[in-house]
């Protein structure tokens, strides 16, 4: 196993310029922009890491900032258009953020000289057949992507044509923002980083290449991984004695981080100490006598077998919390099969880029006659699915009820809907998942609450908030960043509390995951709050012991 071989690759990357500016020189750089794009009646100042990004995106013409949370990436991604002539900048946000970005973007421009030629549009809306050439009628010469790690599935709709205008319009200046770019993997954004700085991009331009250094530098990564090779003569010599895999990713952060347009730091610490605890809890009878049935015959409580070893993992979590999820009633084999081929069908064409189709519309569109989706059709409205929660048991809810009831500002962290809405019936506190108001009322509601992971732990500062009990913890360890990032940020006053659940070993297999993405990370981009935590995990020492 060699390695990172000194390749083209390697020594076009570094011989790519190098920048590196002092503390002082930085906080210059932030008084110099902040005069320039501040208002007359404005009061607010840049923060070092916001004029770093916005110093590169001046000088290189493209930008790629993984910003830690809390650090004001919302005002880059409104400023950067106000540095460069442009005729038209889009600025890309989630659907869940468009409301609170329209808002902010309000009132900052009190603040702050933001561009009249600026539109917001969700990523959602890049996604809807009917939106299909959005990027081709809008036709801006500056795209901005707020949360870019939504670019992240290459061949996903919104992916798919987000390139292929970058593909027709190659001069059109790129931005990519995000305080999760990677879950695991430096193939996660590779390519974010080629649409936003091409050539002067720090990471290989061609997916095979990417993988070698994903070989010695992922979470994932099987063992035994391959040397650090060529990655070494980029560690800083003081870190040289480190584990290899350490000694890899060292140096492959001190080369990006040097480079112009390309910015990611060491979070400054908040002086604000954040404490990762296990909440203890004992499974109850019905819950340990399920999940043992469970993996010894793969069957559902219900006696449907199940099919994939995702699908038993998926299960055991949930009935670590007392529930489980299926379609009430089933559908039927008739019914199941055609959709099954229809969609593995699908799946095939937008794999193989087969005639541009970049979305499972566009397949239907173009083979209308097609034999398997003329199958699915013809018994496509015989059965609605229909997502159900059953519950074995609700031990669990009442422990999570008692810690929300201690009062204070507390939130209660929570995968499932129905998770949510049986902890809100029984606690009486409000459950604030997806929708519009329930993203307007979260930015104001006090004391205890009960909030939806997906759709409430990305964009939205709580730092009134200090209390966490996650249940249970994502599966990724930059989506727990994002999380426990809503409390532990900028403006947080008080020690901040993450507690969770480890009673079962898929959750403390979870957990384990978590923290080796979070070391990824750290090692090649940002400190993750998860590794800086003070941590009391009596379950998972005893399952490494």
């Amino acid at each position: 196993m060699a390695g990172v071989v000194q390749g083209a690759e390697w020594r076009r990357i570094d011989g790519l310029p190098k920048r590196a500016y002092t503390s002082e020189q930085l906080q210059q750089i932030a008084q110099h922009l902040t005069q320039q794009l501040r208002t007359p009646t404005g009061t607010m100042e840049l923060f070092p890491l916001q004029a770093l990004a916005l110093w590169d995106w001046l000088h290189v013409q493209g930008l790629v900032a993984w910003l830690p949370v809390g650090e004001g990436k919302t005002l880059v991604t409104f400023l950067a258009p106000s540095l460069l002539p442009h005729q038209r900048a889009v600025l890309f946000v989630p659907a869940a953020l468009l409301e609170k970005t329209c808002e902010d973007l309000r009132i900052l421009r009190e603040h702050w000289k933001i561009s009249d030629r600026l539109i917001v549009v969700s990523y959602k809306k890049l996604e809807l057949r009917r939106h299909a050439d959005l990027l081709f009628r809008l036709k801006p010469d500056m795209i901005i992507c707020d949360e870019a790690q939504a670019f992240r599935r290459v061949g996903s709709a919104r992916s798919r044509r987000f390139f292929n205008y970058l593909q027709a319009h190659h001069q059109t200046k790129v931005a990519m923002l995000s305080a999760s770019s990677a879950r695991r993997s430096v193939t996660d954004y590779w390519h974010l980083s080629f649409a936003a700085l091409r050539v002067g991009s720090p990471l290989p331009l061609n997916l095979n290449e990417v993988k070698k250094w994903g070989a010695v530098l992922d979470s994932d990564a099987p063992d035994p991984r391959p040397p650090p090779g060529a990655l070494r003569r980029w560690c800083p010599a003081e870190k040289q004695g480190m584990s290899a895999v350490q000694v890899a990713r060292e140096g492959f952060r001190a080369r990006v981080a040097a480079t112009p347009g390309y910015v990611t730091a060491r979070s400054t610490p908040l002086g604000v100490p954040i404490t990762l605890t296990e909440r203890p809890y004992v499974m109850d009878k019905s819950q340990q006598y399920h999940i043992t049935h469970l993996r010894r015959t793969w069957e559902r409580p219900d006696g449907e077998l199940i099919q994939h070893a995702p699908e038993l993992w998926r299960h055991e979590r949930e009935l670590a919390l007392g529930c489980w999820y299926c379609w009430d009633p089933l559908p039927p084999p008739e019914w199941l099969e055609p959709r099954r081929a229809w969609r593995a069908f699908v799946r095939s064409m937008l794999a193989r880029q087969i005639e541009g189709l970049d979305a499972p519309s566009e397949v239907e569109l173009r083979y209308p006659n097609h034999p398997l989706l003329q199958a699915w059709r013809a018994v496509r409205k015989q059965y609605t699915p229909n997502n159900v929660v059953h519950w074995v048991s609700k031990k669990l809810l009442h422990d999570a009820t008692q810690w929300l009831q201690q009062g204070g500002q507390r939130i209660a962290w929570v995968e499932h809907v129905g998770v949510g809405v049986a902890l809100a019936e029984m606690s009486g506190y409000r459950y604030l998942g997806a929708g519009k108001e329930s993203a307007r009322e979260i930015l104001t509601v006090n004391g205890p609450i009960i909030a939806g992971i997906k759709s409430k732990s990305t964009g939205l500062n709580l730092q009134r908030y200090r209390h966490n009990l996650v249940m249970p913890f994502p599966t990724s360890g930059d989506a727990v960043e994002q999380l426990i990032g809503r409390t532990h940020r900028r403006g947080q006053q008080h020690p901040v509390t993450v507690e969770t659940y480890l009673h079962h070993e898929s959750l403390i297999r979870n957990i384990k995951q978590v923290l080796r993405d979070a070391s990824f990370l750290s090692e090649t981009q940002d400190d993750q709050r998860i590794i800086r935590a003070q941590k009391c995990l009596p379950s998972l020492d005893a399952a490494e012991d």
